[in-house]
């Protein structure tokens, strides 16, 4: 399955290339939901070969 988002900004692309390396930027657009945005280097810049991790919030929800 491929999942294909398509989002319009009006920005130069190398400002939006930017933003994109910077995981504070996901941090923030995350704070609703309580999830976090970690890299595997721990730097909040990523570079090539960075891995991000997205953790869901917990719920208090069982589910049930």
């Amino acid at each position: 399955m491929v999942i294909e988002v398509v989002t319009d900004i009006a920005a130069e692309p190398g400002v939006v290339f930017d933003l994109e390396l910077d995981v504070d930027v996901h941090a923030a657009a995350l704070a609703g939901s309580g999830e976090r945005a970690t890299t595997s280097s721990g730097r909040r810049r990523r570079r090539l070969g960075d891995e991000v991790t997205f953790t869901p919030a917990t719920s208090a929800c069982s589910g049930a």
